[in-house]
């Protein structure tokens, strides 16, 4: 959502507390990436099931440029969840792309997930090309 002055005027109007969603949507709206990680960090802790959280974070992580930090979280999360790696793979390769680590990105494009999750956004068209010059 990009209106903050349209989520401050709700968030001005509202009766009682935002809920974490609404919280989210409020701190990302006005450029408050740190506060939204925490945020979704709260939502995984609530609901680590729901991978749209996980999106969250590594979306605010590479806002905020903690490119190695995306990196060691995506492993992390496929450490336990191997069957996230479609949705989740091109978080890592974008970030070692962006570090000029290209030994990684090389061994991330070569799991062969990269393209299955495709939303037609710019992450997903960078990893898709990436991955038909890599492989």
């Amino acid at each position: 959502m990009h209106e903050p002055d349209g989520v401050a005027g709700v968030s001005a109007i509202r009766k009682k507390e935002a809920s974490l969603k609404e919280q989210i949507l409020e701190h990302e709206s006005i450029g408050l990436l740190r506060d939204a990680t925490a945020c979704y960090d709260r939502a995984i802790q609530l609901k680590p099931e729901e991978i749209v959280h996980h999106h969250g974070v590594l979306k605010s992580m590479l806002g905020l440029g903690q490119l190695s930090t995306v990196i060691t979280q995506v492993n992390g999360i496929l450490n336990s969840r191997s069957e996230w790696t479609a949705e989740l793979n091109t978080y890592r390769v974008e970030a070692a792309w962006k570090l000029s680590k290209w030994d990684l990105v090389d061994e991330y494009l070569s799991t062969g997930n990269t393209c299955t999750y495709v939303r037609g956004d710019f992450r997903c068209t960078v990893c898709c090309s990436l991955a038909s010059h890599f492989i």
